[in-house]
């Protein structure tokens, strides 16, 4: 999404916005003539569900209406389904490799998440390959730009002994990959074939997933059926893409999409997105561009009666930056505490006198 909707709330004779992260611009979400929403999901352009409703293949999405089930939302023709779109992430459903041991052999199953046909997209650094199992390794190779290999190992002896909600290898492992990945080959192993461990952890199991959203379940998650862990994975957890406008372009080139008072800005590792300027509010990759905002419109009148605008879009700067998903660009409170002091002192503040008398 590309706008807030903006509130306040008043500390110490400073209005502070509070910003919620959902849009207001209903007339400005998608293309004219295009959806702007699948079941539940929001679709905002330069993401585009039909002909000519993306700014290009890369951004294009399908809602399946087929089955008897919600619609679902998925990129492209419909390989990999989507849950959320922000405006620098998206976020989609997570595939499980899996290695399962019974009497005559093993059971082995594969999945990986290939984005090299989706040029705007790359796997964000807040995703964590995550093993399950009590003699599993699972190792992290990728060939992009540069050769990246890692991995992890979970281990244990005895059920018992596998503590609930940690994931440190004693029967789970996490390990980081780093940003702008497209690709990657999880090689998903044994160390015993489970001949140890086989009474309570017949499978091994390996996926990518968001940081901080699985909670590991102990000797529950190692001893589950494999066809109940595998759906409740897949069904539940998420990996973060983080998108950009011309993987190969800068803000600097000759030409970039951002629209009438919005600001673009070059991401790391190539590629620029476009964000309304302070103040304002819409889809900064349509036409006409971002209008003037509610930002105004939120605060007391008798403060915006002594205040100026750019002191109201100061406040509201800072609001925006504390509601940062990473915490990299959070500031700290005592940076905000600065910030709102520098505000306070440049301006006079007004005083409402009271007229008291007394009473012999």
């Amino acid at each position: 999404m590309f706008t807030m909707v903006v509130d306040s709330a008043t500390t110490n004779n400073i209005a502070i916005p509070v910003l919620y992260p959902f849009g207001v611009a209903t007339n400005n979400i998608a293309k004219p003539g295009c959806p702007t929403q699948c079941g539940n999901v929001t679709v905002p352009y330069p993401f585009g569900i039909g002909i000519d409703c993306s700014i290009d293949p890369s951004f294009n999405l399908t809602c399946n209406t087929s089955s008897n089930e919600p619609p679902k939302l998925f990129m492209g023709t419909g390989y990999i389904q989507i849950y959320n779109i922000s405006n620098s992430e998206v976020r989609i459903a997570t595939k499980v490799s899996y290695n399962c041991f019974n009497q005559p052999g093993s059971i082995r199953r594969f999945a990986l998440i290939n984005l090299r046909r989706y040029k705007a997209f790359t796997f964000s650094a807040k995703n964590k390959f995550t093993v399950i199992g009590c003699d599993d390794y699972a190792l992290i190779m990728v060939r992009d730009d540069a050769y990246f290999s890692g991995g992890c190992f979970g281990l244990c002896g005895k059920g018992y002994d596998v503590p609930n909600g940690e994931c440190f290898g004693i029967g789970c492992c996490q390990t980081s990959i780093p940003k702008g990945l497209s690709y990657y080959n999880a090689t998903l192993g044994t160390i015993n074939n489970h001949l140890d461990v086989w009474s309570f952890n017949k499978c091994g199991y390996g996926f990518l997933v968001e940081e901080g959203s699985f909670e590991f379940g102990g000797a529950i998650d190692l001893s589950t059926e494999r066809s109940d862990f595998v759906n409740r994975i897949e069904s539940t957890m998420h990996v973060v893409l983080d998108w950009v406008i011309a993987p190969n372009e800068s803000c600097g080139g000759e030409v970039n999409l951002c629209k009438r008072n919005s600001l673009c800005y070059d991401v790391e590792g190539g590629g620029y997105r476009c964000k309304c300027h302070i103040g304002y509010e819409g889809n900064p990759y349509l036409d006409p561009g971002c209008q003037e905002g509610r930002v105004m419109s939120t605060f007391d009148a008798l403060v915006v009666k002594e205040g100026s605008r750019d002191e109201f879009l100061a406040l509201a700067n800072i609001a925006m930056r504390c509601l940062n998903l990473s915490g990299k660009y959070r500031p700290t409170m005592k940076e905000v505490a600065v910030e709102l002091e520098s505000i306070r002192i440049s301006h006079v503040p007004f005083v409402v006198q009271t007229n008291t008398r007394s009473i012999m």
